[in-house]
């Protein structure tokens, strides 16, 4: 988990990000978007504009990351390969198991998304 935590820090301060994009970037988080578009609102509101918001929410990301396109968009920033290889191997298929009242009721393998709980999940 130490590591995860250090490779996830190191993929922050890449250049993957757009720039306005303020999730999983160090400084910026959903409350600064928030306001930042809500200002945005007012001003064009007190110039006379009109003013609409939109929000969205992508539900289950963390279970639809598609990692051939993730591994391509990394493979164009500034981040050193051992960090790639890491988050490669980080991202092979998991293995799982489902169980209800204390037994196990299913295994199953996921070869796709991030693993939950992880600190290195929402960066990615």
């Amino acid at each position: 988990m130490i590591a995860d935590k250090v490779v996830a820090k190191r993929v922050q301060k890449t250049n993957a990000f757009h720039p306005l994009q303020y999730s999983s970037r160090p400084h910026c988080n959903g409350i600064d978007s928030l306001m930042c578009t809500v200002s945005t609102a007012k001003r064009a509101l007190a110039a006379g504009e009109q003013a609409t918001l939109l929000g969205k929410d992508v539900v289950a990301a963390f279970n639809h990351l598609r990692k051939e396109g993730l591994m391509q968009s990394l493979e164009k920033t500034d981040l050193e390969a051992n960090f790639i290889g890491y988050i490669q191997d980080f991202l092979n298929p998991r293995s799982f198991e489902m169980a209800w009242e204390g037994q196990t009721r299913g295994r199953a393998q996921m070869d796709q998304g991030t693993p939950q709980g992880s600190p290195l999940s929402p960066a990615l």
